[in-house]
Formats: C-alpha cells, sequence, structure tokens
C-alpha cells in the first residue's frame, strides 16, 4: 500500500494498493483501517504552469482558426480580401506614420477583412507568445503570417498546406496542454 493516504477524486482519502498489491488482489483501505468501497480514483493534481499556458494558447489558436477556415466559400475561395490584408499589412511596416495609416485603413475594410486581420493576428500572437514568451519582432510575426495564412499568389495546393499547419499547430499546443490524448497522436 501506499505509505500516505491519497486524496481521492471525491474529496475522501484511503491508501491504495501498490501494482504489486494490485496483482494481488489488494484492495484500497479507507483511513479508519477498513475496506474502502467508493470510487478509488485518486484526484487530478491540475495542470502546470506550462500546460496552463499552452491551454489557454491552444484555445486561442482553435477558435482564431475556425474563426479564420469560415471566411472561405464552399469553393476554396476567400471571401475577405488578400490584397486589401496585404496592402495594410505593408503600410503598418511604414516608419513613424505606419500604424495611424495601417488602423485608419480599416474604416475601408469589410467584415470579412477585419475579422481575417484579428484571426490572423490572435493566431500568431498565441503561437510567438508562447515559443518566446517576450516581445513579438516585426519579422517573426511576418514570417509566422506567411507560414500559417496564404499570401497573394499563393496556388491551392500551398494554401491547403498552410491550413494543414495551422491544424498541427492548433493539436501539437494542444498536446502539450495535455487535454487532449488524441491529440499527442
Amino acid at each position: 500500500y501506499t505509505s500516505q493516504p491519497v486524496e481521492l477524486a471525491n474529496g475522501d482519502f484511503a491508501f491504495l494498493p501498490t501494482p504489486n498489491g494490485l496483482q494481488q488482489g489488494a484492495t484500497p483501505i479507507s483511513i479508519d483501517g477498513s475496506p474502502y468501497t467508493g470510487n478509488a480514483t485518486p484526484r487530478s493534481k491540475g495542470m502546470t504552469e506550462a500546460q496552463s499556458k499552452a491551454f489557454m494558447f491552444g484555445n486561442r489558436m482553435e477558435t482564431s482558426n475556425s474563426t479564420f477556415e469560415s471566411l472561405f466559400d464552399e469553393n476554396g475561395n476567400p471571401t475577405y480580401s488578400p490584397v486589401f490584408l496585404a496592402s495594410k499589412r505593408n503600410l503598418e511596416k511604414a516608419w513613424v506614420i505606419g500604424d495611424a495609416i495601417g488602423g485608419g485603413m480599416n474604416f475601408f475594410a469589410s467584415e470579412a477583412d477585419q475579422s481575417a486581420s484579428q484571426s490572423m493576428r490572435d493566431f500568431i500572437n498565441a503561437v510567438l507568445r508562447n515559443e518566446s514568451g517576450a516581445a513579438i519582432a516585426e519579422h517573426e510575426f511576418t514570417n509566422a503570417q506567411a507560414q500559417y495564412f496564404p499570401e497573394v499568389g499563393d496556388s491551392v495546393a500551398t494554401i491547403k498546406q498552410k491550413a494543414e499547419n495551422r491544424k498541427v499547430a492548433v493539436a501539437t499546443m494542444k498536446a502539450a496542454a495535455g487535454q487532449d490524448p488524441a491529440a499527442m497522436q
């Protein structure tokens, strides 16, 4: 048996048999020494800090990807304007006035353009914050955007490959959180 009582999922405490004890037919014992007849499932230890962060980032990535995927029609064509988003992204990089110009373009953006932009930004921030935990450099953001999201001129095969990259990134994050055993496979 365990040397210390184990807290069970239902809040009780009991001494649990060791693996060898289980093979010999031993059963749990209550702390008063009587046989324990309730559910002897140990209480979960909860998530570690790393698992908690992976869970948070994974949920953000999954939600953002789902929103982004909804911005394509039944033929796989975007309902947002990739050209508009690329132009906005390039204007935002302009020294000193870029943020003002890029942000001002939202007045001309469709709802789909705004949703695509926000989904992409949230997905990329979740991926990169998990990887670095620090401020994200512009070149890292640009590289991640090219890695995970369609760009002007991408072939249909490349767009599908990038969608698969997003799905793998989400599954990997969920596996790191320990919350999705299927994702680990």
